[in-house]
């Protein structure tokens, strides 16, 4: 993912124009930005990116862009960041035009998350707050998940 642009009078965007200045409160004292931040302009980016395909839209197209965040998905929760997946599979199903339901998408991003054994007892506390609250939306998502793991090894 590149540099976002600003929109140039025409509403066109290009390589030449001047990069969105990135909000002070985004980064901390020690300069860097904050995980959660990158990960959100990364989401924005992919929403931004399947609302604006010229070509057809498809589930595979919205399934390969959750999957190109898979990494993300996976250092949020390494970085102790509670993502709202509900509401970025929402986001994504929206920039889809509702062509791939929520369900499905939320389903891809958890597959995409680490198996519980693999991470740190704090990281296991943020995947079960998320998929609390997945379940709150979908009932039984996060048996279904809880089943998977406890079948599967590392």
């Amino acid at each position: 993912m590149g540099i976002i642009r600003k929109k140039k009078e025409g509403g066109s965007t290009n390589a030449d124009s001047d990069p969105l200045p990135i909000e002070k409160e985004t980064v901390k004292k020690d300069g860097f930005i904050a995980y959660q931040d990158v990960f959100n302009i990364e989401v924005n980016g992919w929403c931004h990116g399947i609302a604006q395909y010229p070509g057809e839209i498809s589930q595979a197209l919205v399934f390969s862009a959750v999957q190109a965040l898979g990494a993300s998905f996976r250092k949020a929760i390494l970085e102790k960041v509670a993502i709202d997946i509900v509401d970025i599979a929402s986001r994504l199903s929206k920039s889809s035009k509702y062509l791939v339901s929520e369900q499905d998408i939320i389903l891809r991003i958890l597959a995409n998350f680490p198996h519980p054994s693999s991470v740190d007892e704090e990281s296991r506390q943020i995947m079960l707050k998320i998929l609390e609250q997945v379940d709150r939306k979908f009932k039984g998502i996060k048996s279904l998940l809880e089943l998977k793991w406890q079948k599967s090894t590392v």
